[in-house]
Formats: structure tokens, C-alpha cells, sequence
């Protein structure tokens, strides 16, 4: 028997989907990702990935193959009722294209086979993310950990298949037999100086923020945390010590988390007093407030690790984007519609009280045409008043956001001047109880869309709405101490 579900709800689950939908479309090119329909009318979101084959990992493999690749196909299937609806998560699938093997002029069988044998688990991390935000959005998460798994799982199961052809091939049982010298000799010429950034939704537990200090401290880690909304942690030692660390916290409960930028740097010859010689921070890991990413940018721009701090942007010197080996990012580096980029343009946003909606749904949908018509990204969040758990009549704030202030000026007068919601005989009527709190520069050097997305994904305590705490802290993160004295002043 068919489940019949509110109409309502079956708007906002098309409503939110279409977000989603959206997102992708802006974020990637068409040959990148793309969306198509079932004959039941889901939602189908599409992304191709490439499985690199670099043989420079391969021994004395410098042939002809270098550089090849595979494509596979990440398919992300959207229930009707997804996202509302807990149980309808999204459903997930991958495919190795059909003669995808690209850049290759020898036999490129068992580079399908090893294609073939490693998916499942990059399937399974995306079903994994998607059991994880049930109930929530989780296009975004799921495209993001199928890019995490592309940059780190993937090497790792291609230097373990380079390093058995290599001990299968290459070298005779005896070789497996090592004098105290040739054995430290080669661990002094294998030892990597890495740099990382792991880029996290928001770092505020007190204990998560005691066990990074405690595992870089661990782990003779240097670096930085910036905690607040985003969290951001960047973390330099010797390579293996840097993964452990990263494991080891991963194992803690997040929202999201994810590597995204890397560098190394090869000790040749070297030992651990060589690897800490060559160092750009301190051994300790400094806590920054979440109003000091500016801070944190200028110091990496002092020690010549501009580009590392850029990759939590998603954003690549073009200058640095051809040398090999500088920073891997785990999303796309391409220059998005809506971001902010790094030549001195800024992005700007406005944070509007709404007393009340009458119509929540008219007057939701008639806010974002306005937005979308002039160009602007906006979310709508309700949160509960300061100090009371009484969620009945939220406060409601409307976030503006654009590369332009005109734009955004532009949503605002047509917002006083157009019958947005309904009184209380559903007679369409003007909006007279709206207020705009603050209204300049934002201080978050995200992709304003990104800053979107995750004000969508704030945690809820009742129905949809979140906690004041999260709200404010999250308003003071987007405008820095502007936005902050702003929201006091009014709220006061």
C-alpha cells in the first residue's frame, strides 16, 4: 500500500533537493557532474571521477603508461522524500566506464582489475556518508568523501600494489636481509617532511580540541587548530607521524571532516635532525580563536605556505597549479561561480530579522527568487530565543549573501515594497516587521555558497529549528566582530 505523504512535506523535500541540484550545477563543469531524471521522477546526480595511475611510484616502471587513468562513474540516486523523510537516505552507485583507460599504449587490464577490485571500498565510504546524514542534505558530503578517498585511499592502494609488484619482481629473497647500515641508511633517505590542512565543519568540543593537543604533542606535531565555524587544522611533521595523527582523529565523532591540502618535502640523505631543521612552525600546536583565520593566513603567507592555507578555500595559485608534487587538493581548485578569490574581491552579506510568516512557505519561496533573480545566496534560520528551550516562536534570520553589494540592496528594496506574506484574513500584504541588523564585507573567505550550505546544516533541537548558541556563534563566524556586536546590539 502506498505511503501517502503531506503535500507540504513533498514540497520541501523538491525545495531542498532542488538546493542540492543547484550546487552541483554551479560547482562543477558538465563533464565533471550532471543531473538526470528516473522514469519515477528522482533526482539523479552524476560525477565522474579519474583514477590516476602514476608510475612514478612503480620502481623502474618509467614506460610508455605513465600518467594514465581510469574513469569511473559515481551515481547518487535522491528518494522523493529525500531529505526530509530519515529513512529515504540517498542511494549510491559506481561503475568503471567501458574503455576508459586513457593516456595508456601497453596493456591496461590490470590497472580495470585493480579499478575493479578497490571501488567497493570507495562505495562503501559513500554509503557510509550517507547512512551518516540521514535526515539532512548530503549530496555535498558524499561528492566530498568521494574526493577525500580519491586523493588518500587510492594512492595508498596504489603504492601497496607498485610496492608488491616491485618485492615480486625486482628483488631476490636475499635483498630481504638487511645489516643495522643499510637498514638506517634507507630509513634516513625515506623520511618525507608533510604538511596537511584538514578542514572540519566546526571545531568547538572541548574534548576534541584537548585531543588534538594531546596527539600533536604525541606525534612531535607542529601547527595550528582555528576552532569556530570552520574548523581548520594544519599539522607539519614526518609524514607517517602526520597520517597517524589524521587517523587518529578521524575516529572522533564529526559533521565533517576532511584532508584538504597536502605537501611534502624529501629528506634525502637525511636524518629526524634534518626533518627538523627544515620546518616552517614550531613543534606545538597553537589554538586560535575562531575570529583569527586572518591570522592564521598571514602566518602561513610568512613561511611560504600561502597556497597550503588557500586549499581550505578549495583554491590553487595558478602560479603553483602546474608543479608537481606542491599541494594536492581534495576538491576541484576551479574558480566557482560566487566565490571569493584570492586578487583582493570581496564578498559581502546582510543579516535580516523576520518577525514573523504567516505563509512560511510563500514567503520562503518568494525570498529565494529574489535572491536568485539578482544573483545572491541566502539561507532562512529559526533558533530558539537566548537562555529558553521554548522553540514555538523562533527568532527567524534571513542571510544574504553576494560578490555584490548591489545585489544584495537590490533583494532588500524589493523586499519592502513587494507583498511577500499574508495577514492574519490570508489577504497578501507588505512586510512591516523586518529588520536589517548588519549589512557590509564578510569575514569568512569561503565560497559564499559553501557558508550557505553549512548555515542549512546547522544542528536542530526542534523540528527546524537550531539552538541560539550555534546561530549567533555561526553569525559572528560569517561577519567577525561586526556582525557579532551587530546581533548583540539588537538581540540586547
Amino acid at each position: 500500500m502506498p505511503t501517502n505523504h503531506p503535500i507540504d512535506c513533498e514540497n520541501e523535500c523538491h525545495e531542498r533537493q532542488e538546493a542540492e541540484i543547484n550546487f552541483v550545477k554551479c560547482a562543477y563543469m558538465e563533464e565533471e557532474a550532471w543531473v538526470s531524471h528516473t522514469a519515477g521522477g528522482n533526482n539523479v546526480v552524476h560525477r565522474r571521477l579519474d583514477l590516476q595511475f602514476d608510475e612514478k611510484n612503480d620502481g623502474d616502471a618509467k614506460d610508455q603508461s605513465s600518467g594514465s587513468s581510469i574513469t569511473i562513474e559515481l551515481v547518487i540516486i535522491l528518494p522523493l522524500m529525500y531529505p526530509v523523510d530519515e529513512s529515504s537516505i540517498a542511494h549510491v552507485d559506481i561503475s568503471v566506464l567501458d574503455s576508459s583507460i586513457t593516456g595508456s599504449t601497453v596493456d591496461g587490464s590490470w590497472k580495470r582489475k585493480l579499478a575493479m577490485n578497490s571501488t567497493p571500498s570507495l562505495l562503501q565510504a559513500c554509503r557510509d556518508t550517507c547512512k551518516d546524514f540521514a535526515g539532512q542534505e548530503s549530496v555535498f558530503a558524499i561528492l566530498s568523501r568521494a574526493e577525500e578517498w580519491l586523493h588518500q585511499e587510492w594512492k595508498d592502494i596504489l603504492l601497496q600494489y607498485y610496492e608488491k609488484e616491485k618485492s615480486r619482481n625486482v628483488c631476490p629473497a636475499t635483498c630481504t636481509i638487511q645489516n643495522n647500515d643499510t637498514a638506517s641508511e634507507q630509513n634516513m633517505q625515506e623520511l618525507v617532511l608533510a604538511r596537511k590542512l584538514v578542514f572540519s565543519h566546526h571545531i568547538i568540543a572541548k574534548s576534541k580540541r584537548k585531543a588534538i593537543g594531546d596527539l600533536s604533542r604525541e606525534y612531535k606535531l607542529g601547527g595550528y587548530t582555528k576552532i569556530g565555524w570552520p574548523g581548520i587544522i594544519i599539522v607539519e611533521g614526518e609524514e607517517s607521524d602526520c597520517n597517524r595523527f589524521i587517523d587518529e582523529i578521524k575516529g572522533m565523532r564529526w559533521q565533517y571532516l576532511v584532508v584538504r591540502g597536502e605537501e611534502f618535502e624529501h629528506i634525502a640523505n637525511g636524518g629526524i635532525h634534518d626533518l627538523d631543521k627544515m620546518r616552517r612552525f614550531p613543534i606545538k600546536m597553537e589554538e586560535l580563536a575562531e575570529d583569527q583565520i586572518s591570522y592564521l593566513a598571514n602566518v602561513c603567507r610568512e613561511v611560504g605556505l600561502e597556497t597550503l592555507f588557500k586549499s581550505f578555500m578549495n583554491i590553487k595559485d595558478k602560479d603553483q597549479s602546474e608543479e608537481k608534487g606542491s599541494v594536492s587538493n581534495n576538491i576541484s581548485s576551479r574558480a566557482r561561480h560566487g566565490a571569493l578569490s584570492t586578487n583582493g574581491n570581496s564578498s559581502y552579506g546582510a543579516l535580516v530579522h523576520v518577525d514573523h510568516m504567516n505563509h512560511k512557505k510563500g514567503y520562503e519561496k518568494w525570498i529565494e527568487k529574489a535572491c536568485k533573480s539578482e544573483g545572491c545566496s541566502h539561507a532562512v534560520v529559526r533558533c530558539c530565543h537566548a537562555n529558553s528551550n521554548d522553540c514555538s516562536r523562533p527568532l527567524i534570520f534571513v542571510f544574504i549573501l553576494s560578490g555584490d553589494m548591489s545585489s544584495i540592496k537590490q533583494v532588500i528594496k524589493k523586499w519592502r515594497t513587494s507583498k511577500v506574506d499574508v495577514d492574519s484574513k490570508g489577504v497578501p500584504c507588505l512586510e512591516r516587521m523586518m529588520s536589517v541588523i548588519v549589512s557590509s564585507e564578510i569575514k569568512d573567505l569561503r565560497d559564499t555558497k559553501e557558508i550557505i550550505q553549512d548555515l542549512k546544516a546547522l544542528p536542530l533541537v526542534q523540528n527546524d529549528v537550531g539552538s541560539f548558541e550555534d546561530t549567533t556563534e555561526f553569525i559572528a563566524t560569517i561577519g567577525g566582530p561586526i556582525w557579532r556586536d551587530a546581533i548583540d546590539d539588537y538581540l540586547s
